[in-house]
C-alpha cells in the first residue's frame, strides 16, 4: 500500500455490479480522506476506510483513486465532501442565484476561481462556497456524477439528527488532526458554525473559550456531542469536559445501519462522513 491506511472490514473488494446499487461517500480532508460504501436499499455499511493522504490537489486525487481503484466505479450515488476555510452563509430566504457573482466576493482566496452553492434546509442556510475550478473539474472527471459539498452541510445535517431535545444549546466539536469545526444548534436553529485551524492543545482551548464566551455558554445550559479524531482517553478531550458538564458521543446508528463487523470500531470518528446520506 502506498498509504497508510484503515480500512474495515481488511481485504475488502466490489465488483461493478454491486457497485451501481451502492452509494460511495468521501470526504477529504486537510491531512486525511476517508469514504464509506453503503448498500443502497439496506441503508447498510459495506465498508469504512481512513487514509493518511492529503487529497487537496489533482494529483493526489489520481493517486488515491489509482490505490483505491473501486472509487472510481459507477455508484448509484456519489457524494464528496471536501474541508475548506473559504466558505459563507446567505440565509434561504435571501439567497437569489443572481447574487452569486456578489456572494463570490466575500469567499474567494487568490488561489480560488469557481464558487460552489450548497443549500442546507435543516439549517435554512445556503452555504457558499469558493474551490479552485480545475479541483472540482478533476472530481466531476474522476468519479461518477459526483454531488459535492464543502464539509458544512454534513456536519449541519448531522448535527440537527443528534441534537437533543433536552438541551437549551446543543454544541457539536468535530475533531481533526488539525482543525476543529464547531456548531451551536438551539431548537429554533442554527446559532453559530466555524471550522478552526490550531495547533496543539493551548490554541484549541483558546479558541473554545472565545466562543463559549461570546454565546455565553455554560455547563448548565448546553450539551456537547463530540464526533471525529477523538475519544476519552485522548488529552483533547479533558478540555472539554473542563467546560461542559454533559458530553457524549455522536451515534452513527441514528442515520444508518452498522453490521456487526463494523461495531468495533469508534463510528463517531466518521459521524460526519456517514452524514452524506442525509445531504440531498
Amino acid at each position: 500500500m502506498k498509504y497508510h491506511s484503515e480500512i474495515t472490514p481488511r481485504g475488502f473488494s466490489i465488483s461493478k455490479e454491486e457497485a451501481e446499487k451502492s452509494d460511495l461517500l468521501l470526504h477529504l480532508g486537510l491531512t486525511n480522506a476517508c469514504f464509506a460504501i453503503v448498500n443502497g436499499e439496506s441503508n447498510q455499511v459495506k465498508m469504512i476506510a481512513d487514509v493518511n493522504v492529503k487529497a487537496d490537489s489533482e494529483s493526489a486525487l489520481r493517486d488515491l483513486v489509482q490505490e483505491f481503484n473501486y472509487l472510481t466505479f459507477n455508484y448509484q450515488t456519489v457524494k464528496i465532501s471536501f474541508d475548506t476555510f473559504n466558505f459563507t452563509f446567505v440565509p434561504q430566504s435571501l439567497y437569489e442565484n443572481s447574487m452569486i457573482p456578489e456572494y463570490g466576493k466575500l469567499v474567494h482566496s487568490p488561489d480560488t476561481d469557481f464558487i460552489i452553492i450548497n443549500r442546507i434546509p435543516a439549517a435554512a442556510l445556503v452555504n457558499v462556497i469558493a474551490a479552485r475550478r480545475s479541483f472540482h473539474k478533476a472530481l466531476q472527471d474522476m468519479f461518477y456524477q459526483p454531488k459535492i459539498y464543502g464539509q458544512v452541510s454534513p456536519f449541519l445535517n448531522g448535527a440537527r439528527r443528534a441534537s437533543q431535545a433536552n438541551a437549551f444549546y446543543n454544541v457539536f466539536v468535530g475533531v481533526k488532526p488539525s482543525a476543529f469545526e464547531i456548531s451551536i444548534v438551539k431548537e429554533d436553529g442554527l446559532v453559530f458554525y466555524n471550522l478552526f485551524e490550531f495547533h496543539g492543545a493551548e490554541e484549541l482551548n483558546y479558541f473554545l473559550l472565545v466562543v463559549l464566551k461570546n454565546f455565553e455558554l455554560t455547563p448548565r445550559n448546553s450539551f456537547l456531542t463530540l464526533l471525529g479524531n477523538i475519544d476519552e482517553n485522548d488529552h483533547l478531550f479533558a478540555i472539554f469536559k473542563k467546560y461542559f458538564r454533559q458530553v457524549i458521543f455522536a451515534d452513527s446508528s441514528l442515520m444508518i445501519n452498522l453490521p456487526q463487523s463494523l461495531r468495533n470500531i469508534s463510528t463517531h470518528k466518521y459521524y460526519s462522513l456517514l452524514s452524506l446520506q442525509l445531504c440531498d
